[in-house]
């Protein structure tokens, strides 16, 4: 190993406080679910409708649960390339961790509001912004080879700036929906993962690794 390349610290305990961020994250996500409002003498047929009601609780769910995990795949992928860290590289890390904290805050606010345009559009916002920090990571540490695997190429470097900022662009859309129908909005926040699952070249380069993010 070149004195270049052992530059910086080692990324193994960022990755430790990224997981325990993440898992309390989704934790607090899943306390903001409420039991029906029924009582214990309920008839059956009010049960299931107090059970219907509760839709809009469970997509609010589903769409934070699903841009939390999506953030928290993306970051994990970027660790498959970033092998050691420096002091300036750690601080856009933690603001990453700021914004991806609201979420929990952000999605009890579209719980109690779900039809009023302005919460959902700030959910929005603050996911565009958690991406766009995460690109920024990758642009800071792509650009410093003693930060990165000697095996990443350029090719790949664009690959997963561009593979990053697909996000930023549907939720930019899925922001602007929320004055006009708030329901397409965060359907459109649902959607996102979609986008992310279909494979590309940083998926040829974990298999050649040997890698895989599960």
């Amino acid at each position: 190993m070149s004195t270049s390349d052992a530059t910086g610290l080692t990324a193994n305990r960022l990755e430790a406080l990224g997981d325990g961020v993440f898992a309390i994250v989704l934790t607090l996500i899943a306390l903001e679910l409420k039991n029906p409002a029924v009582s214990l003498g309920a008839s059956p047929g009010e049960v299931t409708k107090a059970l219907l009601r509760l839709w809009p609780q469970m997509l609010c769910y589903v769409m934070a649960f699903v841009s939390v995990g999506t953030l928290w795949i993306a970051h994990r992928a970027l660790f498959h390339f970033i092998s050691r860290t420096d002091r300036v590289f750690l601080w856009i890390n933690l603001s990453f961790f700021l914004f991806v904290t609201l979420i929990p805050f952000l999605t009890s606010v579209v719980l109690q509001l779900p039809r009023y345009a302005m919460p959902v559009a700030l959910y929005g916002l603050n996911l565009i912004v958690s991406v766009m920090i995460l690109f920024g990571m990758w642009r800071y540490a792509s650009g410093r080879p003693h930060l990165v695997s000697a095996a990443v190429s350029p090719e790949i470097r664009r690959a997963v700036g561009f593979r990053i900022l697909i996000g930023p662009c549907v939720y930019a859309v899925a922001l602007a929906m929320a004055f006009l129908n708030t329901w397409i909005s965060i359907v459109l926040y649902v959607l996102v993962p979609v986008a992310y699952s279909m494979p590309g070249k940083v998926d040829l380069h974990w298999r050649s690794d040997g890698c895989d993010l599960a």
